[in-house]
């Protein structure tokens, strides 16, 4: 993704927020969001413009989700939240297009799990014209409509290493390690974190160490984590002294790596 001056662009963007949840609609508008319910007259025009937007985002990386997916896994049982123009400006060739109202130019998709107190999360990108600003603050968006859940232990997310999305995530270290070498679409380096206050905890008896992620150490964990051990994230992304990039992690072994 490329970024660009934020001005004009960013001093038009305005949340948004789109669902079928109405209570978190009402809360969203309190909060000064730009709320759409999913079901309602005007819901299409605002699928048919954040299809558009998924297609812009991650055409490139094979992650574009079928409409029918869009739908039933994201809008129907959780929400779409992101930044959008809210000035009706020309359109520069860039932007989803919208045929009405705000041009949506960045998402993130949270979604219940089969536990009630946490949530999934997944396609958080920003348009081509959009800054790293505007995917932080889209995060940013998202963690807020999580925590305003009275039952909100947290989300589950998946970002491929070194990603801008694997960066945002790793600014609320610590965060669980769930996986640290799964394939996902085209990507096999992808890591699935737990953040919040149900992941964040830290046993004492955890070794801190340095890993390497590349494919070899990412491998490497993933054995540990497939055998039984748990690991955090402690630190951002660090180049090693070999070039390839770093991260601090902590580690407790497994029970089937005691026996």
């Amino acid at each position: 993704m490329k970024s660009v001056d934020p001005s004009p662009v960013a001093r038009r963007l305005r949340p948004y927020v789109v669902s079928a949840d109405a209570e978190l609609l009402r809360q969203a508008e309190a909060m000064g969001y730009i709320v759409q319910h999913a079901f309602s007259a005007s819901g299409e025009a605002w699928f048919e413009a954040l299809r558009a937007l998924d297609r812009l985002v991650f055409q490139s990386s094979a992650m574009v989700l079928p409409g029918w997916v869009f739908f039933d896994c994201a809008l129907a049982p959780g929400f779409v939240v992101g930044l959008a123009d809210d000035l009706r400006a020309p359109s520069s060739g860039d932007e989803a297009p919208s045929p009405s109202g705000p041009r949506p130019v960045s998402l993130a998709i949270a979604i219940p799990t089969a536990d009630p107190e946490i949530q999934l999360v997944h396609s958080l990108g920003v348009a081509p014209h959009g800054t790293s600003e505007a995917l932080k603050t889209t995060w940013d968006l998202l963690v807020e409509l999580v925590a305003w859940s009275p039952k909100s232990g947290g989300v589950l997310a998946t970002a491929g290493w070194g990603t801008q999305a694997e960066e945002l995530y790793a600014r609320h270290a610590p965060i669980a390690l769930l996986a640290a070498y799964m394939p996902a679409h085209d990507q096999p380096m992808t890591a699935t974190l737990g953040l919040g206050p149900r992941f964040s905890s830290v046993p004492p008896e955890a070794v801190a160490r340095v890993l390497a992620c590349d494919a070899d150490g990412l491998r490497a964990l993933q054995s540990e984590l497939d055998a039984g051990a748990s690991a955090w994230v402690l630190g951002a992304l660090a180049p090693g002294s070999d070039g390839t990039p770093v991260r601090r992690i902590a580690v407790l072994a497994g029970p089937m790596e005691a026996r």
